[in-house]
């Protein structure tokens, strides 16, 4: 990846096209320019790594991703939902994850299954926020299962 004849982790991982990058934390402005004029000394030498290296301050780093992240929340429009129809929500969400869940236990329990090719589901980026949201409608609802 250094030479630039590989692609990065990240690039193999997720499809995005995002450019990975590398930002170094640090405590002061100072700090952040005197690494910066150390990072482009560098940067002369290794013009061919495609790697973008920059240091910023800890305000300066979460102004940078707050800025970077799309507020879902604020672009979704608001729906009305019967309380039944949220109750069969979560309902639904309780079956899959239990379903889920055991699905998992057996295969831990019995690995001759999985070579056998019966794949180990794992947990998604999803699946855990559909369980966040069903946690938070039963809490909306009064219910703790």
């Amino acid at each position: 990846m250094a030479e630039g004849t590989h692609r990065s982790y990240y690039a193999q991982k997720y499809p995005d096209e995002c450019t990975a990058g590398l930002v170094l934390l640090v405590h002061s402005e100072e700090r952040a320019s005197k690494l910066g004029e150390v990072i482009a000394e560098w940067r002369k030498v290794n013009r061919a790594v495609p790697l973008v290296v920059r240091p910023l301050t800890f305000p300066q780093a979460a102004a940078h991703l707050t800025g970077r992240l799309r507020p879902e929340a604020e672009a979704d429009p608001k729906i009305s939902i019967n309380r039944s129809e949220l109750k069969l929500t979560c309902a639904f969400v309780t079956e899959v994850t239990t379903t889920f869940k055991a699905v998992r236990h057996y295969l831990r329990a019995n690995p001759t299954v999985r070579a056998q090719g019966c794949p180990y589901p794992e947990y998604t980026h999803n699946f855990e926020r559909m369980v966040a949201l069903v946690e938070s409608f039963r809490g909306a609802l009064g219910h703790s299962r």
